[in-house]
C-alpha cells in the first residue's frame, strides 16, 4: 500500500471547489501524521491531520496509553472491528 499522496495545490483547490482553505502550511507530499488539505460534502473545508489518533494519546502523535508510538494508518478491512487501534471509532461510526 502506498503511504505518500500528491495534494492538490491550494489555489487550484479553492478555484475548483469554491471553497476557502485555512492559511495552514502543508506540503505538495502528504504522508502520515501530516498536514494536508480536506475538501468535505456541503462546501466545507479544512486542513487536517491525516491519520486516527486515539482518545487515550495526550499528543497529536498517536500513542499507546504506556507512551509508545503507534502506527494508525494502513487499516485491513479484516481487522478494523478487532483490532484496537481501530475497534471503538469503528463501533462508533467515525473515526474520532
Amino acid at each position: 500500500m502506498c503511504n505518500l499522496y500528491q495534494s492538490t495545490p491550494r489555489g487550484t483547490i479553492n478555484a475548483r471547489h469554491l471553497v476557502q482553505l485555512p492559511l495552514v502550511e502543508y506540503a505538495a507530499t502528504i504522508a502520515p501524521l501530516k498536514p494536508g488539505p480536506i475538501v468535505m460534502a456541503g462546501g466545507a473545508s479544512a486542513v487536517g491531520q491525516w491519520g486516527l489518533i486515539p482518545h487515550s494519546s495526550k499528543t497529536r502523535k498517536p500513542m499507546t496509553t504506556t507512551g509508545k508510538p503507534m502506527s494508525t494508518n494502513n487499516a485491513r478491512r479484516e481487522t478494523l472491528a478487532s483490532a484496537w487501534t481501530y475497534r471503538f471509532p469503528w463501533s462508533r461510526g467515525n473515526a474520532a
